[in-house]
């Protein structure tokens, strides 16, 4: 899971970054890509939890 954190600290605006309990981050066993474009396309969606509220928050990458 580090480099799924790392690459989304990276990539996400600080301001949101830091509102996410990191430790909680998961990666979801879940495709949306359509399977006549799996062996082009590929995607990821990790959950997270937002430090304050504690409710779970999705990121996808495609």
């Amino acid at each position: 899971m580090d480099e799924a954190e790392s690459f989304l600290r990276a990539y996400l605006p600080e301001t949101l970054s830091a509102q996410l309990d990191w430790s909680t981050l998961q990666l979801n066993e879940t495709s949306f890509v359509d399977e006549t474009m799996q062996e082009s396309e590929s995607d990821l969606l990790y959950q997270v939890h937002h430090k304050e509220t504690k409710e779970p928050l999705l990121l996808y990458i495609l």
